[in-house]
């Protein structure tokens, strides 16, 4: 059996080049993938949580930018807040919901005159 340029599926990784040449290599990386199948695996690139952290983001530079240049605390510090929330919130509805309040608590407190 010679060496082929397609790529070989292993265990569910694929391994190209040398590595595909070469079997005790194949073994190593196939004992190195099974390692971690019981580890639960967060997908951070989901197209909600992007979708959503690109909106609050947006909201939330607005809101740094204006508490900047008109000198007013609160809606900097709820920008920066907002900004929080989009980058250690993972989920697109806690985030949604999160910024939502966020939102809410500095349009309560502009009225309340702070």
């Amino acid at each position: 059996m010679g060496t082929t340029c397609w790529p070989r599926k292993l265990s569910g990784l694929v391994v190209r080049g040398r590595a595909a040449a070469r079997p005790h290599l194949q073994d190593k990386l196939a004992s190195r993938a099974k390692l971690g199948h019981n580890v639960a695996v967060v997908n951070l690139l989901n197209e909600n949580s992007l979708w959503a952290s690109v909106i609050w983001g947006a909201i939330a530079a607005g809101y740094l930018i204006y508490g900047w240049r008109q000198k007013t605390l609160i809606p900097f510090l709820g920008g920066l807040a907002m900004t929080g929330a989009s980058f250690f919130v993972s989920s697109a509805l806690l985030m949604s919901l999160a910024c939502i309040a966020l939102i809410a608590i500095v349009y309560w407190l502009a009225k309340q005159g702070y």
